[in-house]
């Protein structure tokens, strides 16, 4: 995957004001980005260098991390405001901590995308987005099959505040922990960070605490992985049925080596393309507000290949490396 450029900008930094774009000159759109250490972040800010490409004519992209840091974030689109961008599009930490400063931007006349995760009710706001509250359906759907009955499981979250992730943690909840009540749910937590480190440990404490579970229910791939990383090599776990959702291209090739039972997709490539195209169609007047939506797509050993040859297509895979799981 291509390097992403950033542009870090924080929050008491002295600005500089630019001066508003002259007639021909190109818009200028900032894009701030939750945190690029993480995997998903990262890959969704390449997917908008690349997809900004298409529109190289008309506006130029600047991509900034605010590293999961709600203060950094809020200052980042601040600036963004005292630097005359066209349009500022934020893939939010914690939505309701970047809702006033997202209602800054509208005031300011300038555009304002929400993205991964939308800010609901902000008018005059466009956003690009899924149903986080399906993508977790889809796992609980699938649970409520696979599970075996009088299951023992676990179910972790992370990122407090953002609406994707209670979304989804509300999904496991509403369509599969109440629907089978032979279920034991032994513990269920929400991590502060979003640090496969901190995942690790916590699947660690809860094995020390109750020992073996049938199933680990979570909201990221991230976190599903770090659970079979800290199980590979404990008996009692080999038929750990795991369920996350994002769609990393290394969480693809666990499902396809049997590793990791389901996820389901964020096409990074659709959320980017449609962003960049909302911002095309605000900064040329084509239209006032955008909002589009991506599907959920759940991937399992039924259809890994299917995905398994999208990515390739994508570049997110080669073909040898698909190969090697064949």
């Amino acid at each position: 995957m291509r390097r992403v450029a950033i542009v870090l900008m924080f929050a008491f930094a002295l600005v500089v004001p630019f001066r508003a774009a002259q007639a021909g000159e190109k818009k200028r759109v900032a894009y701030i980005a939750r945190n690029l250490s993480d995997q998903f972040a990262a890959w969704l800010a390449d997917e908008m260098k690349k997809g900004a490409e298409k529109y190289a004519d008309t506006f130029t992209l600047d991509i900034m991390d605010s590293q999961e840091n709600n203060e950094k974030q809020n200052g980042m689109i601040e600036n963004a405001i005292a630097m005359k961008y066209d349009c500022i599009i934020i893939q939010p930490n914690d939505g309701e901590l970047q809702r006033p400063y997202a209602q800054k931007v509208l005031e300011a006349g300038i555009f304002c995308i929400t993205t991964n995760a939308r800010i609901p009710d902000l008018p005059g706001a466009s956003s690009v987005d899924a149903d986080p509250y399906e993508q977790g359906a889809a796992l609980a759907r699938d649970a409520l099959k696979r599970v075996p009955q009088n299951a023992r499981v676990v179910l972790l979250s992370c990122m407090p505040g953002n609406l994707h992730t209670t979304s989804r943690y509300n999904a496991y909840h509403e369509v599969f922990l109440n629907e089978r009540p032979d279920v034991t749910l032994l513990a269920e937590a929400v991590s502060e960070r979003p640090d496969e480190g901190m995942y690790m440990s916590i699947a660690e404490d809860w094995i020390q605490s109750y020992g073996h579970f049938d199933a680990a229910l979570t909201v990221a791939d991230a976190i599903a992985l770090s659970f079979q990383e800290v199980v590979k090599d404990d008996p009692r776990f080999k038929d750990l049925i795991t369920y996350g959702v994002d769609g990393l291209p290394h969480a693809l090739l666990a499902v396809k080596d049997g590793k990791y039972t389901a996820t389901v997709m964020q096409n990074c490539v659709d959320l980017a393309t449609l962003n960049m195209k909302a911002a095309y169609e605000l900064l040329t007047g084509k239209k006032e507000v955008c909002e589009y939506n991506i599907s959920a797509d759940f991937i399992d050993a039924s259809n890994i290949d299917e995905y398994l040859k999208l990515y390739v297509q994508y570049g997110l895979l080669t073909q040898e490396e698909v190969d090697k799981h064949m």
